[in-house]
């Protein structure tokens, strides 16, 4: 499989570079491309945790204690969803 790849840069300390190399050595076999993409994957992860947490939230206040449908389940959901 063919990918194509751009070079972005980041301004980091002196300090950073060698905590990234460690990481990348450690996580990715030095490779910080690797490293950056298994970096973006974990965070996405949180990121989706961050947004069912939001999900469970919102439907605990909106529901006020009461036992909703599946289809209001599912409208719930699809409402949190369009709002970001």
């Amino acid at each position: 499989m063919s990918r194509a790849a751009r070079t972005v840069g980041f301004s980091v300390t002196p300090e950073l570079i060698d905590e990234i190399q460690a990481v990348s050595d450690h996580f990715a076999d030095g490779n910080r491309s690797a490293f950056l993409r298994l970096a973006v994957a974990d965070y996405r992860t949180r990121m989706r945790h961050e947004q069912m947490q939001a999900f469970r939230a919102e439907a605990r206040r909106q529901s006020a204690g009461r036992v909703l449908s599946e289809d209001e389940v599912r409208a719930l959901v699809a409402d949190v969803a369009a709002r970001g």
